[in-house]
């Protein structure tokens, strides 16, 4: 069976060349045994977030549904999970604080789409009992909760779904702020909850 994670991850670094919207495989794609799912379901917040999320985002392409096997969460354990998710997305994001690494503008403008998109999704999870599956429609709907310095970032990094090779706006700072500000709301109401 180690062979079948090789042969993709073979495949996958292959595509990357030519695909440049595909990252790095250890942050970008994920092969997991069946037995592997579950543990990490039961032991990892981060996975337990996103694989319960698949429940009602991912699309089955081939093989036996194992996202419907999985336990439902209680109510009192729905908080922590999405809070693991912007501990993930800050660690991506950080390159940006100290230009560790220096990508290309439109892999730049894809991540923070992403990271924002998903810091949305979680803020308004927590903070408001919304579950949106959508990083459009969390992105349209975190609005009615933002003050208007941070809806004017949200509609720059909407732009930047549109095209991502486009040279207009990008602040560092200003999405940054956005950022550090949905997740601070949010850790302060998790702890409220919990």
């Amino acid at each position: 069976m180690e062979s079948v994670k090789e042969k993709v991850s073979f495949t996958y670094n292959k595509l990357s060349r030519f695909i440049p919207f595909f990252g790095q495989i250890d942050k970008e794609f994920e092969l997991y045994f069946i037995s592997e799912f579950f543990e990490l379901y039961a032991n990892h917040p981060f996975c337990k977030y996103r694989f319960n999320e698949g429940k009602y985002n991912w699309k089955l392409l081939f093989g036996r549904n194992i996202i419907k096997d999985l336990p439902k969460l209680r109510d009192s354990e729905l908080y922590l999970p999405p809070t693991e998710e912007l501990k993930v997305w800050w660690s991506l994001i950080s390159v940006e604080l100290f230009l560790v690494r220096n990508l290309p503008l439109f892999k730049r403008k894809y991540l923070w789409y992403k990271a924002i998109a998903e810091a949305s999704k979680v803020y308004l999870f927590v903070c408001y009992g919304k579950r949106i599956f959508s990083r459009k429609t969390a992105l349209q709907r975190v609005k009615t909760y933002l003050n208007e310095e941070q809806n004017r970032c949200i509609d720059q990094v909407r732009k930047y779904a549109k095209n991502f090779t486009a040279r207009d706006q990008f602040v560092v700072n200003d999405l940054i702020r956005l950022f550090v500000g949905l997740a601070q709301s949010t850790f302060s109401e998790m702890e409220r909850k919990t």
